[in-house]
């Protein structure tokens, strides 16, 4: 009625325990207004320059660690639930990108290369073509989407065959779709499908990643950042061999200048994605259920204990589930093998 959140009561209030709950809410909850962590930042700030009685201070590590951790939600879900305007920019700019870095290659720079850097120039240009198709495979190839079927005739079906402590949770029918979905098949609502082994939606190729092109998707990226690596040491190559300063030679050279910044924002970011899905790989983990842990029951013990019921063991066991057997939904109970399976 007072247009007013729980929040904005605490501060109201003062009260400061209050004030950290709904930070750490927040942080489990991604599903939550992510307003409430700059809200909760700023409330923080102000609680703590009130404590100080005017003395004026900068911000300290605690302040630093709760803006850092908010700005990294924020980038993550932007990442896992791109708007529309996302979804069509980020793939064109990829592909115009891709386009320059060609030409330029191709027109300009091919046998000063070629010369220079024969072995560089040969993997740049089985590279691009192999990252294209592949590419292309990836969009049209079905991600894992689950067959539709009668979900409530599924779980009728479970229900008169297996015991009550066995059966599938009521929540694992989807709504929209209604599919009795397994507990890695989750509902994409940006492509209004449920998938199995749901990890994310990459919005470089403006698909869902899951079951069926998982793998490809990883070769991909490390095929992306040799790519790269290549390309922006044959554009070094180019400004080296151009007979001036290299500031001259930035200057002399726009493309080959813009290319290289295109580099440098984008490599870190692929290698950083590539390094948390190895990470998550040799756990068996998805990086949906890292970002929601805390809405699976399945993950938790009734101490509240984090129990990973998909590990199959140890780090090697688990990557050559990913890359060979195909089971990283199974897991020990019969009722989840009923689900995944």
């Amino acid at each position: 009625h007072e247009q007013k959140s729980a929040l904005d009561h605490a501060v109201t209030f003062g009260h400061g325990e209050i004030v950290e709950f709904l930070k750490l809410a927040n942080v489990h909850n991604p599903s939550i207004n992510k307003d409430v962590s700059m809200q909760a930042v700023a409330l923080e700030d102000g609680l703590g320059r009130s404590e100080t009685k005017g003395h004026h201070t900068g911000p300290n590590r605690r302040e630093l660690k709760v803006i850092f951790r908010v700005v990294l939600q924020v980038l993550l879900q932007k990442l896992m639930y791109p708007d529309q305007i996302t979804r069509r920019v980020v793939p064109f700019f990829c592909y115009c990108a891709c386009a320059c870095a060609v030409f330029e290659h191709v027109v300009a720079s091919r046998s000063l290369r070629q010369s220079a850097l024969p072995k560089t120039s040969i993997i740049f240009e089985i590279s691009v073509p192999a990252i294209l198709i592949l590419t292309q495979y990836i969009i049209r190839m079905d991600p894992g989407v689950a067959p539709p079927r009668d979900g409530i005739k599924d779980f009728m079906v479970l229900a008169s065959e297996l015991p009550r402590k066995e059966l599938p949770k009521v929540k694992q029918l989807c709504t929209t779709t209604w599919i009795l979905k397994g507990l890695r098949t989750k509902y994409c609502t940006l492509t209004g499908s449920c998938i199995e082994e749901f990890d994310h939606f990459c919005i470089l190729l403006n698909v869902p990643i899951g079951k069926k092109n998982h793998r490809i998707f990883v070769f991909v990226m490390f095929l992306e950042v040799i790519s790269q690596l290549s390309h922006c040491a044959l554009c070094l190559c180019t400004l080296a061999h151009s007979g001036v300063r290299f500031g001259t030679a930035l200057m002399q050279h726009p493309v080959v200048t813009g290319l290289l910044v295109v580099h440098v924002a984008t490599v870190p970011g692929i290698c950083l994605l590539i390094l948390v899905q190895m990470v998550l790989i040799s756990f068996n983990l998805t990086m949906n259920e890292v970002l929601h842990m805390r809405r699976y029951e399945h993950f938790w013990s009734k101490e509240q204990q984090f129990t990973n019921p998909f590990n199959k063991g140890n780090i090697a066991r688990n990557c050559f589930d990913f890359w060979w057997t195909r089971a990283r939904g199974r897991t020990l109970d019969i009722s989840t093998k009923t689900d995944s399976g």
